[in-house]
């Protein structure tokens, strides 16, 4: 039977998005940090973000060459997972239990994964969702304007904007 991640689209396109998200996220480090765009204006909260979303996406990475060590995935699907291929590499060279340390990993990921999304109420993230729904950025509680606008409506505000 073969896992999901090991057909080479599905296997490309997770270290695709991986690649693009985490130039997003230097593009973002340099225009706040480096070249400091006056428009910009960074707070504890962008911080944060910023560090969450890096973090599980480079333990998203890490985790897939774990994966690939531990599971020995065919060369297939090693030359499709660019990021997590490059990293099985230099990885491979140490004689170690690979299944019990990705295991264990894939826990620590998961947990970073549920605490960033545990995260999104409390930042900027959570503020994007209110505007696309009630298209204004003071209103009630997003819940109850969620429950009041009802599913329907709510999804179709989002795929208009």
């Amino acid at each position: 039977e073969q896992n999901y991640k090991d057909i080479s689209w599905i296997a490309f396109g997770y270290d695709l998005f991986s690649f693009i998200i985490l130039m997003g996220i230097l593009i973002a480090i340099f225009r706040r940090f480096w070249i400091k765009v006056p428009q910009l204006r960074t707070n504890r909260e962008d911080i944060a973000a910023i560090i969450f979303l890096a973090i599980v996406v480079v333990t998203g990475v890490f985790l897939e060459s774990l994966r690939l060590l531990a599971e020995s995935v065919s060369l297939e699907t090693e030359k499709f997972s660019f990021l997590g291929s490059s990293l099985a590499g230099v990885l491979g060279f140490f004689d170690l239990n690979w299944k019990a340390i990705y295991f264990g990993f894939w826990y620590f990921h998961i947990f970073l994964a549920f605490a960033f999304i545990a995260f999104i109420p409390f930042g900027k993230f959570f503020m994007m969702l209110r505007i696309l729904i009630s298209g204004k950025k003071i209103t009630p509680p997003l819940n109850d304007s969620m429950e009041i606008l009802g599913k329907e409506e709510c999804v179709l505000r989002i795929k208009n904007t």
